[in-house]
């Protein structure tokens, strides 16, 4: 569609609005086909579909909701601004469980961590007025893995790897500021014939590092391919020579010391805080004086997340106690570290919500793991 399309779709919408009358009950509707229309024109497939699979999270947000409470404490304080700190103490839950289920578009964000409630919001009560919904006491649980079954686990390996090769951003074409890292971790062009070596934790069938290792034929570098026995098992030939697969738990001791760059893509957000700085300790303990960590996940906004990006935070929590970490939370959980700088990419919203962080580690962790001052990155994927 081109622009005079959606500037015309743009006009119809304005038409509506100005049509509109209060004491008309229906004179929302025209508004609201026109808004339709030019989000059918300009959303793009690939987000229709991402908002069909989460579709059915958004009645999730309000059943946990309601069964938390929330809805009924916000009425109480109808007009107010309430914080997550303010629903956790007045709920009974913590502050990142509420601070999820605070549904996206029933509520409206005032700034970090706070909402106000709306008409929506006011109107919920009446839910639990009706004895639809009962408290069930939502709580963090810890995974347990002998629930899995296997066969779950290839289809999860067959979905990830085309779509990770269609869609994600090869992380070495978006590492932030590599020039500006210091030697000897190879990233200028006349380092690259130094050997090096990469550990990609969790890396699945190896989907990131065939790119790296397609985009630099001619480097010497040794990149290790580490997961479960099931899926190095299933790993497909083909890979580059330079790529290594090793079985190995993230949750043990990492087998791999002194590497040069340790890359867990996507894993943290399988997992709650403490298991994730479990996972982080592990590869901490092994890091040499010249280690670097590069975490390649999502970033979400501290306020204002688009829908699609806040529907999969809350289907992180609900498929395996994870979570979605705004900058807060990353910050947070690497021992509440001061951010150096904050990057940010051009893609449009819908798209990606991501950015990327360095980090420092701070000082009571260094001294506790005994090693030299290294650099934390959180760096962006889709």
């Amino acid at each position: 569609m081109d622009k005079s399309e959606i500037e015309s779709l743009a006009g119809k919408v304005q038409q509506a609005v100005a049509s509109y009358d209060p004491s008309d009950s229906s004179s929302w509707i025209p508004i609201q086909d026109a808004i339709e229309e030019l989000r059918r024109a300009t959303e793009p497939p690939h987000v229709f579909l991402m908002k069909q699979r989460f579709h059915i999270v958004q009645n999730i947000y309000l059943v946990a909701a309601v069964d938390m409470g929330l809805f009924k404490i916000l009425s109480a304080r109808a007009g107010e601004s309430v914080t997550a700190s303010d629903l956790a103490g007045a709920s009974g839950y913590d502050k990142a469980l509420t601070g999820t289920c605070i549904a996206p578009r029933t509520l409206k964000h005032t700034s970090q961590l706070k909402t106000s409630s709306t008409n929506v919001a006011r109107i919920m009560r009446m839910i639990i007025v009706l004895g639809l919904a009962t408290e069930t006491g939502y709580q963090s649980y810890r995974t347990n893995a002998r629930t899995i079954y296997p066969d779950w686990k290839q289809a999860f390996n067959n979905n990830k790897t085309p779509r990770n090769k269609s869609f994600s951003v090869p992380w070495h074409s978006k590492y932030p500021e590599r020039d500006r890292l210091p030697p000897p971790f190879p990233t200028k062009p006349e380092q690259l014939l130094k050997p090096f070596t990469i550990v990609d934790i969790g890396g699945s069938q190896g989907v990131d590092l065939q790119r790296f290792a397609t985009a630099f034929p001619e480097v010497p570098c040794e990149m290790i391919l580490q997961d479960f026995r099931e899926t190095v098992n299933g790993i497909p030939s083909g890979l580059d020579s330079r790529i290594r697969p090793m079985v190995y738990d993230f949750f043990t001791p990492q087998p791999v010391e002194g590497a040069d760059l340790y890359y867990p893509k996507l894993i943290l957000h399988d997992w709650n805080d403490e298991a994730a700085r479990k996972i982080l300790s592990n590869t901490a303990q092994v890091m040499g004086p010249h280690s670097r960590l590069l975490i390649n996940e999502m970033v979400l906004a501290d306020t204002g997340e688009t829908l699609a990006w806040a529907d999969m935070d809350m289907l992180m929590w609900l498929l395996c106690n994870g979570m979605e970490r705004t900058r807060q939370q990353w910050e947070e959980l690497l021992g509440r570290v001061a951010a150096c700088k904050l990057w940010r990419y051009g893609w449009t919203k819908e798209q990606i919500r991501s950015a990327s962080l360095r980090l420092v580690c701070p000082d009571s962790w260094l001294e506790a793991q005994g090693t030299s001052c290294r650099r934390y990155q959180v760096c962006p994927v889709l």
